[in-house]
């Protein structure tokens, strides 16, 4: 038997290398791209060739992928190598990278390996930082890889204890943890999955999970080459986009396991149409894996219910439950075996007793009673616990008291503790937390060490129940947000926010969704003069970029009312039950607010569009106010989609909504481009497609009709906008050595003289260690900016990178050329693109004076167009290249 991962890949490449071990299906109908056991392994051995020349062993690497065979090649890669491998979501153009940073500098990563694509996008955003300036970037899939002597197999030496890969858990930004987990973890867990799940060389596996992600690596990835039988995988974003492709690839690959978060199965069932049900047959899948979130017993139902028709078993229901700490997988059900949910008293649950409602015999076969719940109060209904089955392969459950670290009684609730060869070895470089989490002990009779899942549940009839948290940790989509993070977001929106005033939590809502609440206090000095919608939206905004979810309802209350500890800790639990009993003293409130402003529609401040784009926004309203849960006509549609409350996955699901609607082809990114709903209709009035369809169309709202006139004339200067595409420069300024304006410039060139000389006596006072003789292209005037002109206080302009500040001049003055002021352009769709590539100010001012608050904005190449934009008030694109 093979001892590591490695050991089995190369057996296989060896065995049975014209063998398919991945299939990757891109488009639909069109045929997938695969990957043999021997493709991989030789592409492998070349990449680790190559990674030893930049690391040595045990370095950490960074993989900063998107799902794809890229990924799975790098990953093996660096267990040939003996690198650590750091799978991290890979980075978005305009992206906050607190996340990546911070990751990098716990993992004390040296390097990262990438995609050519990716690449473009990580390179800048790596050199404008100066803690990541350092780290080498390594695209995998260059030509100057296929070039490189392979690894020999002779030179793979792996140990069972060494570590793998590190796991950073989704979650905190500020304090990321990276999960250690070792070859002999990975193959345990690996073991258990065959046993629970049936697994053979002839059972193939679906993921559309992403890569870094547990589930998606552990399963997605690794358990196929565990088992030696074929994986099918799919984008993440293509699920996301169309739930429906999910359900056909596992009907065409007659796959037999495949798993995903709860919400996924709510997806399905919401998003696939009656008629599209004929085509797929679910027949053969045995093991409908749910986990890495809470397993509702409505979701399971209604699941089943739709899909029966289409072959699906209710026996192939299989709720799991594990975590990154226990390297995946942690307990799970019987093969073909219909897991048990019980019903339980809400009441005795609320005080940690499960206490059934009816005994196991008595009970219906159904998962949970959709009829009877929709017409019972919600005082009497019950609590509804899904079994997620049972330890495997010498693993031990027990459920402590995480106060006492005694063992509970039977029939209680407690904290669930795990023990077993799949536990990692703890948190890397913590060593106080890995102690406290991953070496517990039973104080009754000091059994252990155990993990400390943090996760609240009981045992009955030798089956796991999980029913909460032990901690305030909140659980969206499978991964975890910490609250106190969410907290600081919202005090950072808006000024007007109380310090150490907020709570974040969630909730379950009749409907079994998950919802995020943000209860916070406004300071004394803002409450007469609130300006409600606009912190709803920053509150709004801030969340969904920074951490990718969009809150449910976002509460405003007076000062001093937030409940807290004597000693100043906020106590999230009791705000919950505060907000729940709406007993707060309220100033205002985000869903009150919506149903105010449904009564009014939004007018757009650009009046002169088509009737195309009048159609167009009308839909978009309909399509965006249905993903945010809110009234069409009370969405803004000079809002960005951010402050709107459309997060990552919206996003993924609005485009793919719009591709079917309208037949076309669409990025998923598209409303990062087109960041508001005129933005976006003006982009998709422009498809063919889009135009024939709804000019066949009466449109529904008829607001141009009272502009008739302006409408006509702006479909004509269109037209003729289409007809001539030629660009003309209006304006123009510079700044060059020797050359403060045009005109001096010009003179430059007619005199033919040279611009280069020594440093004068203003430029070598303002640089003291610059040499008499050094020659350069000096610029005169460097040190003189008028901050006041453009709203930038002395204190900052003394941290803004001369760059920038010669940008803002420089263009202030091409506006002027242009016989303009740029007050006349505010809010206008003006583009800003700037070229910038050094950034030697952050080096020398960080000497003088670290860790200055404006030095970060004030010398950061990434937002050098930005601040033109923010300045100005532009709304088009803003690049800096």
């Amino acid at each position: 038997m093979n001892n590591d991962l490695v050991a089995t890949l190369v057996t296989l490449a060896r065995t049975r290398g014209d063998d398919i071990a991945y299939q990757y299906f891109f488009e639909d109908n069109q045929p997938a791209v695969s990957l043999s056991y021997a493709e991989l392994d030789l592409k492998s051995r070349k990449i680790a060739a190559r990674l030893l020349t930049y690391f040595d062993r045990g370095d950490r690497a960074l993989l900063l992928y998107n799902s794809g065979f890229e990924f799975v090649e790098a990953f093996f890669a660096c267990l040939y190598a003996g690198i650590v491998a750091v799978p991290v979501y890979p980075p978005k153009k305009n992206q906050n990278t607190d996340r990546l940073r911070s990751i990098i500098e716990d993992a004390g990563a040296t390097g990262a390996l990438t995609s050519s694509k990716i690449y473009e996008i990580a390179q800048p955003l790596f050199e404008a930082e100066t803690s990541l300036s350092n780290v080498s970037i390594i695209a995998t899939d260059s030509a100057g890889v296929e070039q490189v002597e392979p690894m020999a197999w002779q030179d793979i030496h792996i140990a069972p204890q060494d570590l793998a890969f590190l796991q950073y858990t989704s979650g905190s930004t500020g304090s990321p943890k990276g999960v250690m987990v070792s070859h002999a973890n990975i193959m345990d867990n690996e073991e258990m999955m065959k046993l629970a799940f049936g697994h053979s060389a002839q059972t193939p596996i679906v993921s559309w999970l992403p890569h870094f992600h547990d589930m998606g690596l552990i399963f997605g990835i690794l358990h196929p080459i565990y088992i030696g039988a074929p994986a099918a995988l799919m984008n993440p974003t293509s699920f996301l986009q169309k739930p429906l492709r999910w359900l056909k690839l596992l009907s065409e690959t007659k796959a037999v396991t495949s798993s995903a978060p709860n919400f996924a199965y709510d997806l399905c069932v919401d998003t696939i149409k009656e008629e599209e049900l004929a085509n797929l047959d679910l027949s053969h899948w045995q093991s409908a894996l749910n986990g890495a979130e809470p397993v509702r017993a409505s979701t399971l139902e209604r699941f089943y219910q739709k899909f029966k028709r289409c072959g699906f078993r209710r026996e192939a229901t299989a709720p799991c439950y594990g975590m990154a700490e226990t390297t995946l997988f942690a307990t799970g059900g019987r093969l073909m075996k219909t897991p048990s949910v019980l019903q339980l008293d809400s009441k005795e649950m609320h005080q940690g007793k499960a206490s059934l409602l009816t005994e196991p015999a008595a009970r219906t076969e159904l998962f949970y009673d959709l009829t009877v719940a929709d017409n019972t109060p919600t005082d009497n209904q019950p609590y509804y616990a899904v079994s997620c089955g049972s330890t495997w392969h010498g693993h031990t459950l027990a459920i402590v008291n995480p106060e006492t670290k005694q063992r509970c009684e039977d029939g209680h609730t407690g904290e669930i503790w795990v023990k077993g060869a799949s536990v990692a070895q703890g948190y890397w470089r913590k060593v106080e937390q890995t102690k406290e989490i991953f070496q517990a002990r039973i104080a009754d009779d000091n059994d252990g060490p155990y993990l400390r899942t943090g996760d609240l549940g009981f045992v009955h009839q030798n089956e796991l129940y999980v029913t909460g948290r032990a901690k305030d940790v909140m659980i969206f989509r499978g991964k975890n947000y910490y609250p106190q993070d969410i907290e600081l977001t919202v005090v950072e929106a808006h000024a007007a926010m109380d310090n150490n005033g907020g709570a974040a939590f969630s909730y379950l809502s009749e409907q079994g969704e998950e919802r995020l609440v943000i209860v916070q206090q406004v300071k004394r000095t803002a409450v007469r003069k609130l300006n409600e919608q606009e912190i709803f939206a920053a509150i709004t905004s801030a969340i969904t970029e920074q951490h990718g979810i969009t809150p449910y309802e976002v509460v405003l209350i007076k000062p001093g009312r937030i409940l807290k500890t004597s000693s100043g800790k906020i106590q999230r639990q009791e705000n919950k039950r505060h907000y729940l009993a709406d007993t707060f003293d309220v100033l205002a409130r985000s869903r009150g607010q919506q149903s105010a402003s449904d009564k009014v529609s939004h007018p757009a401040k650009n009046t002169h569009y088509s009737d195309i784009e009048a159609t167009l926004r009308t839909v978009l309203q309909e399509v965006v106010g249905l993903e945010v849960d809110r009234q069409p006509n009370s969405l803004d549609v000079d809002a960005t989609f951010l402050s709107l409350g459309v997060d990552s996955m919206k996003a993924v699901r609005i485009s793919g909504e719009l591709m079917e609607l309208h037949d076309i082809e669409l990025e998923a990114t598209v409303l990062y481009e087109y960041p508001s709903i005129a933005q976006l209709a003006n982009h998709l009035s422009q498809f063919d497609s889009v135009r024939e369809r709804l000019s066949a169309q009466e449109p529904e709202h008829s607001a141009q009709q009272a502009t008739n006139s302006t409408a006509t004339q702006y479909k004509r200067e269109a037209r003729a906008l289409t007809d001539n595409m030629d660009v003309a420069v209006i304006g123009m300024a510079c700044r060059y050595p020797q050359a403060t304006d045009l005109a001096g410039y010009w003179q430059l060139l007619m005199d033919k003289r040279d611009a280069i000389s020594v440093p004068n006596a203003v430029r070598r006072a303002l640089c003291p260690e610059l040499g008499q003789t050094r020659l350069g292209g000096y610029l005169e005037n460097i040190e003189q900016f008028d901050a006041g002109l453009f709203g930038i206080s002395p204190a900052e302009a003394r941290y803004i990178d001369p760059q920038h500040r010669l940008l803002l001049e420089t263009s202030f003055h091409a506006i002027q050329s242009a016989g303009m002021m740029p007050a006349e352009l505010a809010g206008q769709p003006v583009g800003v693109y700037v070229g910038i590539s050094q950034n030697d100010y952050f080096n020398m001012s960080n000497k003088a004076q670290q860790g200055n608050a404006y030095l970060g904005t004030g010398t950061a190449l990434s937002i050098a167009a930005n601040r033109l934009s923010y300045t100005y008030n532009f709304t088009g694109p803003s690049l800096s290249v």
